[in-house]
Formats: C-alpha cells, structure tokens, sequence
C-alpha cells in the first residue's frame, strides 16, 4: 500500500488520541468517527510498543489499521470514480478528469481511476497523460494480481505507442 500524507497525517493524529475522520461534503456518514481515544490502538499495546516490550503485536495492530483504512479510503474515493465514469460516457472529459484525480488523490492505488482517466485524456487527444496514466494503472493491476486488467492496458498500450 502506497502511503499518502492525508493517510500519515491521520495515522500520527490516532496514535496520539486526537483523530478525527471527516466526510467531504458528508459523503460518507456511516464511517464517520469522532474519536478522542487510541481507538483500536488499546492503551496497553501502545505502552508495549513505546517501551519494546512486544513490537511484534504492535506492528501487526498498525497493519490491520492501515488495511481497514485502506478500505474507508477506497469507499470514500468510489463515489468520485463513479462520477467520473458517468462523465466519460457522456463525453464530458475534463468533468471526468476532476472527478478521477479526486479519486486517486483519496486512494493513489486506485488502477481503475487511473484506466478512466486515461480514457478522458484519451477523449482529450492528450497522448502523454494517456500513456502516463496507463502505464501507472498497469503497474497497480500487476501489483494487485489482476493479470487480466493488466494484459488489456498492456495492449492499449501498444496500439497507443
């Protein structure tokens, strides 16, 4: 998992007891906590790992966090891709390409964003941000074990070069 500033930034505020998820524009009230507490980091574990009494379990805490934050990004970034798909298929290309860099900026491993955007681009006649951004939801694919989606923008790819 690629680890952004927004994500870091809210991690240090969790570890220290202050955070605070917020929706943008109410987007996602379900996942919305206020919460002045460690949260899933008890007390206990996070007195371990400061003192090195058991890093093995705080580590594994921390990676459990990150996957469950990983999703709360990705459903907070899908209703901005999904606007973005229904721009592009209304040919509305620089609608589309706002709405999916809102998307990667929520979620940067987001291939799926990346393959629209290439698309709006592509919409655009903009042949580098296309390519770019294929090339960058190829490797997403690759690293995320989706062969298939991987081997169709590989051949986008050589029809484009």
């Amino acid at each position: 998992m690629t680890l952004n500033t927004t994500l870091f930034n809210w991690m240090s505020r969790l570890v220290l007891g202050t955070a605070t998820v917020i929706t943008l524009g109410g987007m996602a009230p379900e996942i919305v906590q206020a919460n002045s507490t460690r949260g899933p980091v008890s007390d206990a574990m996070f007195q371990k790992g400061v003192n090195g009494e058991n890093h093995e379990g705080a580590i594994a805490q921390f990676d459990d966090m990150f996957r469950q934050l990983d999703d709360i990004f990705l459903q907070m970034a899908e209703p901005f891709f999904n606007r973005g798909t229904q721009a592009l298929n209304n040919e509305n290309f620089e609608e589309a390409i706002s709405s999916y860099d809102i998307a990667i900026s929520m979620h940067s491993d987001y291939a799926e964003a990346y393959a629209g955007r290439a698309l709006a681009r592509a919409g655009l006649n903009d042949r580098s941000g296309t390519i770019s951004d294929l090339e960058q939801a190829a490797r997403l694919f690759q690293q995320q074990g989706n062969t298939a989606a991987y081997n169709e923008i590989q051949q986008a790819l050589q029809q484009i070069r």
